[in-house]
C-alpha cells in the first residue's frame, strides 16, 4: 500500500513539473513574440524551459537590431545555444 501511495505522488509531482514548466515557457514564448521593443527581433528554433533549476536554454537564437528611427541594421547576433541560468519565476 505505501509503495502504491508513492508511485501515486510520483506521478503526481512529474505531471505537475511537466504542467508548470509548459505555463511558464508559454510565457517566455509570448514574452519573446510580444513584447519586445520594435527593433529588436529575434527566432529561435527550441525553447527548452527547467523551473526548478532556473534556466532557459534557448537553441540557435538569432536576434537583430535596428534604428528605432530608420530601420537600419545596426546588430546581428547568432547563438547555437544560449542558456539564461538564475531566473527566479516566483518573485
Amino acid at each position: 500500500m505505501l509503495l502504491l501511495i508513492f508511485g501515486a505522488l510520483l506521478i503526481i509531482s512529474a505531471a505537475g513539473r511537466a504542467a508548470i514548466n509548459s505555463i511558464f515557457k508559454n510565457k517566455v514564448e509570448y514574452l519573446l513574440a510580444n513584447r519586445l521593443p520594435t527593433n529588436i527581433n529575434q527566432k529561435h528554433d527550441q525553447i527548452s524551459l527547467n523551473t526548478f533549476e532556473g534556466s532557459i536554454p534557448v537553441s540557435n537564437a538569432e536576434i537583430t537590431i535596428t534604428n528605432k528611427s530608420d530601420d537600419t541594421l545596426h546588430n546581428i547576433v547568432t547563438l547555437e545555444e544560449l542558456n539564461i541560468e538564475d531566473i527566479s519565476y516566483w518573485n
